[in-house]
């Protein structure tokens, strides 16, 4: 129990099934499967963007260029394939976007890594690159007429769920794309030794360096993926809704990082676990989605969001100070045992 009581996800969920049940309480048709089906679809993307900035944040960096980079490599890919008339398949839209937000990243890690440049003034500077290139050589038109393959891609789902209104909502295939980056993040972090690499760098980057890390590798690994991950969320969310929107993720880095912070991922680094980023991913999407079930206008959510964000931050605080009085007591036991040894 005491271990449980010190995760910060346990406040986490405790404060989600509050939420949850009153929610549920007030209105019976947030616990239908259609609401919960609709929640899951409307996660997705934030859950993939939020998967890349949660590794950034535990190596200890930061990363506010993902949406920038998601839109590029989403749109330069979406160029070639409606220009080209290309009829293939989706596989070479994943793969082609992927491979540039790679491209893109290690641009941030070699700045990074090899200058020892701050990661918020890299990325910040990027970020407006990236949109400049996007505006001055690709344009700001919306592609609404894409391949007849990612409409077919978007359509596609598992099943489909009709309420009592006739209203239907589908489980979407591309759901397990956020499951398979969630998964594949956990297995990296956990067990592999570029895992406690990224840890090991975002708690004491001298001490990775003592330890034998090759830090610089480890950053670039870090920005490329993260990179990478911004663009599988870009083409996720250009499927979504079906057209590619230079404009449509602009202002989303705090959004992420709210998630990823609230999802108990400490902002100094080190710090994180997966399932502590699906609590955050869950409770950021009830409150986006479902304020309104209980009478609530949406114009609140960023209110609640913000308000749930100090209490968590309180929670944070409160079990630091009570763990640092017990270091100073534990600190203080042991000079006076010392003191009556010399004695």
């Amino acid at each position: 129990m005491k271990r449980l009581l010190a995760k910060n996800e346990f406040y986490l969920f405790t404060i989600l099934l509050v939420i949850c049940i009153l929610i549920g309480g007030i209105n019976g048709v947030f616990f239908s499967l259609g609401n919960i089906v609709d929640l899951l679809r409307t996660a997705i993307p934030y859950g993939i963007f939020a998967v890349g900035i949660m590794i950034v944040i535990i190596s200890g960096g930061i990363d506010i260029s993902f949406p920038a980079i998601a839109t590029l490599s989403t749109y330069v890919t979406l160029l070639l394939f409606v220009n080209g008339g290309y009829e293939g398949n989706i596989i070479l839209f994943f793969l082609l976007s992927c491979s540039i937000g790679l491209v893109l990243g290690l641009i941030n890690g070699f700045f990074i890594a090899m200058f020892d440049f701050p990661p918020l003034i890299v990325t910040l500077a990027t970020q407006s690159i990236y949109y400049g290139i996007q505006y001055t050589f690709f344009g700001s038109k919306r592609l609404t007429f894409l391949p007849e393959y990612i409409n077919t891609f978007s359509k596609a789902g598992l099943f489909t769920v009709v309420d009592e209104n006739g209203m239907s909502y589908v489980f979407p295939i591309y759901f397990f794309i956020l499951a398979f980056a969630l998964l594949l993040a956990f297995l990296v972090l956990r067990y592999t030794f570029v895992g406690r690499g990224i840890f090991a760098i975002g708690g004491s980057k001298s001490s990775a360096i003592r330890v034998g890390f090759n830090v610089k590798l480890l950053q670039f690994l870090v920005y490329g993926a993260s990179g990478t991950i911004a663009a599988l969320g870009g083409a996720v969310y250009t499927i979504m809704i079906r057209q590619g929107n230079p404009a449509s993720l602009i202002g989303l880095e705090m959004t992420i990082i709210s998630i990823v912070v609230l999802g108990g991922i400490d902002i100094n680094g080190g710090k994180g676990s997966v399932f502590g980023l699906i609590l955050g991913l869950a409770f950021f999407t009830v409150i986006n989605n479902s304020l309104i079930l209980v009478g609530i206008s949406s114009y609140w959510k960023t209110l609640v969001l913000g308000i749930a964000m100090y209490l968590y931050a309180a929670v944070i605080a409160y079990k630091g100070k009570i763990r640092d009085r017990q270091v100073h007591e534990i600190d203080m036991q042991t000079s006076q045992k010392k003191e009556r040894g010399f004695r």
